[in-house]
């Protein structure tokens, strides 16, 4: 990615050089010719501009050191300590993704009174579970909880963060991501992993007519949104293994300028998106008799 940089000194008529951007992207302020918005690089302006008024230089790559990075680490998204069952799914795909890679599986959860709920988490194939437990991460809080996260991101430095893509993970993953100047690729549905540790993020796009694969090489940590029911989770395991770790964020930290006055609970609708079968009718139904057809095997599958 590249730039345009004004030579003010070079610039004999303004007037002329705002004419030749096909984009109106030039304009005119405080006496001073200035590149705006709508410019899309197309070098116009270089080209055909006064000699030396514009210049197009190649933006400086930022990398990072992946090597500071380590471990594929899940959000654990709950309710009062409830566990979402997206948090089980990511762990399984967490840990195909760790063994490619030789990285430990992190878990990372947030809340007041959690670190017994935490324990639930060891039998899913976590190496640790960073626990961050105060009285002011109660209630979901957007800044309090996003403050805790981007704690645990600057201790442990993970190379990659999975988020269940529910109302909670949808609203934090992006804070995240913005706090670190980093990527994140929303809705993935397929997840793999290169020996680089770049993730391949992969979800629909244009409608889900291409599938499109983003990568972010030059940032870290990497974070992906998952929707619920897309991975599998693993089962079980009797035994508990790994352990469970204490991260302390100093309460001015987690500090907010909104209070929850009350919660109201839902009342739980039955939607497409939760539904472990649909029976979907399309244009070989030719009359609204066939419907009955439809309801016939819906029937059978219960």
């Amino acid at each position: 990615m590249g730039k345009l940089i004004v030579h003010q000194d070079k610039v004999t008529d303004i007037n002329a050089m705002i004419s030749i951007c096909p984009f109106n992207a030039l304009e005119e302020k405080d006496g001073k010719l200035e590149v705006n918005a709508g410019c899309k690089l197309c070098k116009l302006c270089v080209k055909k501009g006064q000699p030396g008024a514009m210049e197009y230089v190649e933006e400086e790559v930022k990398t990072v050191d992946k090597s500071l990075w380590n471990g594929i680490t899940v959000y654990v998204d709950h309710v009062n300590g409830e566990i979402h069952p997206v948090t089980f799914e990511l762990l399984g795909k967490a840990g195909e993704l760790a063994k490619k890679i030789n990285h430990p599986v992190y878990a990372i959860f947030i809340g007041s009174d959690i670190e017994k709920k935490a324990e639930e988490l060891l039998h899913y194939g976590v190496d640790k579970v960073f626990v961050v437990d105060a009285p002011e991460l109660k209630d979901f809080q957007m800044e309090s909880y996003t403050a805790a996260f981007e704690a645990f991101v600057n201790e442990i430095k993970p190379s990659a963060i999975l988020v269940g893509a529910t109302p909670v993970g949808r609203q934090l993953a992006p804070r995240v991501a913005s706090r670190f100047n980093t990527g994140l690729t929303a809705d993935c549905t397929i997840l793999d992993i290169h020996e680089n540790t770049d993730l391949v993020q992969i979800r629909p796009a244009f409608g889900g007519n291409i599938m499109a694969e983003i990568l972010t090489p030059n940032s870290r940590p990497q974070l992906a949104t998952v929707r619920y029911k897309i991975m599998d989770a693993p089962e079980r395991s009797a035994e508990a293994k790994g352990e469970i770790v204490k991260i302390s964020v100093p309460a001015e930290k987690l500090k907010t300028r909104t209070q929850v006055l009350g919660i109201t609970q839902k009342q739980k609708e039955k939607s497409i998106e939760n539904a472990d079968i649909l029976v979907v009718a399309g244009r070989g139904l030719k009359k609204k008799e066939d419907i009955a057809l439809v309801r016939e095997l819906a029937d059978a599958l219960g």
